[in-house]
């Protein structure tokens, strides 16, 4: 019996503190999400981009010139705050402007080796109501990586992750994992469970941080 309950606690804590690796196809572009906990992660998005997140701070990391920049996105939000422009503001707007509603629930469906069902949903685009398929998951694993994933995002925007969450879990417990509709639509590539090297959250030593102007105070007097 020792035994046993050790082996379930052993399970349990595995499955708790798993590293995810999601790989997301929206048209031309393939997200990369790495993920050990919400103080180490990434996202790789493209050939040239990159969000990390890393301890208590979180970097937009891009080339320019041949040269690997890391920008403080704390700052970054600083910055754009003292412009008038509110990230969170405009995540909100666009998710209440979508509006989604279920119309129907239809076959089950294979991606990635997910099994998921066919939705379609009805929202809000230009003005107009549209209608599109999606297919959607309950898989528990899927559903924790993509609630990582929405947090990860919402720490980019400096915002609260139900936020973006709304734009992958059109009903609790239930993420988009692909558009059926759109040729070149959003897609669950990968997906698995394996341990991502320490490494992989660290800014590697060719990357220069980039500090912000603080316009706050640039402006500040006048």
């Amino acid at each position: 019996m020792k035994h046993l309950i050790l082996s379930l606690s052993i399970a349990a804590l595995t499955a708790l503190y798993a590293d995810y690796t999601v790989v997301l196809q929206t048209g031309d572009e393939q997200q990369v999400f790495q993920y050990r906990d919400d103080r180490h992660a990434s996202v790789t998005m493209g050939e040239e981009n990159k969000l990390m997140v890393i301890g208590d701070k979180t970097y937009m990391i891009s080339s320019r010139d041949g040269e690997k920049i890391a920008m403080d996105m704390d700052q970054m939000r600083s910055m754009m705050g003292a412009v008038g422009v509110n990230v969170q503001d405009e995540i909100k707007k666009a998710k209440d402007d979508l509006n989604i509603k279920i119309i129907k629930k239809g076959k089950t469906q294979k991606i990635a080796g997910v099994k998921g069902r066919v939705w379609t949903v009805e929202y809000t685009e230009n003005g107009r109501r549209e209608r599109s398929d999606v297919l959607v998951t309950k898989q528990r694993d899927i559903v924790k990586a993509m609630e990582a994933y929405s947090r990860i995002l919402g720490r980019m925007a400096g915002d609260e992750d139900e936020d973006i969450m709304d734009f992958i879990q059109i009903k609790p417990g239930y993420v988009v994992i692909a558009t059926l509709d759109e040729k070149d639509g959003f897609r669950l590539k990968k997906f698995h469970e394996k341990k991502i090297p320490a490494s992989t959250f660290e800014l590697s030593k060719d990357v220069r941080i980039q500090q912000m102007p603080n316009f706050g105070k640039l402006f500040g007097g006048q």
